[in-house]
């Protein structure tokens, strides 16, 4: 709350509150303007995609300020990055990849092939991490090691995350572009 973090496309702004409540900008990260959700913002930092096919995380300083603590090159475009301030980074890419990062220092985990661009981010649960795609799907995968438990058609192209209601049962909820 005393740094927010404003993302447009291409980029991410820090700014920092003054006493009076005015808004001073104090940094500017550049980002993928191609991926609506290349940006993560949390109360502990920003996991952020490049347009040149890298995830960068950034934490925030005990003086104010960002800085870097890795930067992960992937060879490929980021569709979306998700991270909650936990121990995992969640990337999407091009090629239809979710790549799970290790918030601590940037080490894959591990790659599972989705089928399709999850222009949405990863929706984590507990163990579970529910990806929807531009291929009509939505995935259920296990959080620690990126198996696919199950797969769900959609009646049409997910560009949003899904949500997530109730205890038990739990429901995903999934807006697909055709407005289903």
């Amino acid at each position: 709350a005393e740094e927010p973090v404003v993302s447009v496309p291409g980029v991410a702004y820090v700014f920092a509150v003054a006493p009076d409540g005015a808004l001073k900008k104090t940094m500017r990260l550049a980002a993928d303007p191609a991926a609506p959700y290349g940006v993560a913002p949390t109360a502990l930092g920003v996991a952020l995609a490049s347009q040149q096919g890298s995830v960068s995380l950034w934490s925030f300083s005990p003086g104010g300020g960002l800085s870097i603590r890795w930067r992960r090159e992937l060879g490929e475009r980021v569709t979306s990055v998700a991270w909650g301030g936990g121990e995992t980074v969640f990337v999407a890419t091009w090629r239809g990849r979710l790549v799970a990062l290790s918030a601590g220092e940037g080490r894959i985990q591990w790659t599972t092939e989705i089928g399709g661009r999850a222009e949405a981010p990863a929706v984590v649960d507990g163990r579970d991490v529910y990806v929807a795609t531009k291929a009509k799907t939505l995935l259920r995968l296990d959080a620690l090691t990126g198996s696919v438990r199950w797969t769900v058609d959609l009646p049409g192209l997910a560009l949003h995350p899904p949500v997530l209601l109730g205890e038990k049962p739990r429901l995903v909820v999934c807006g697909t572009w055709d407005g289903r």
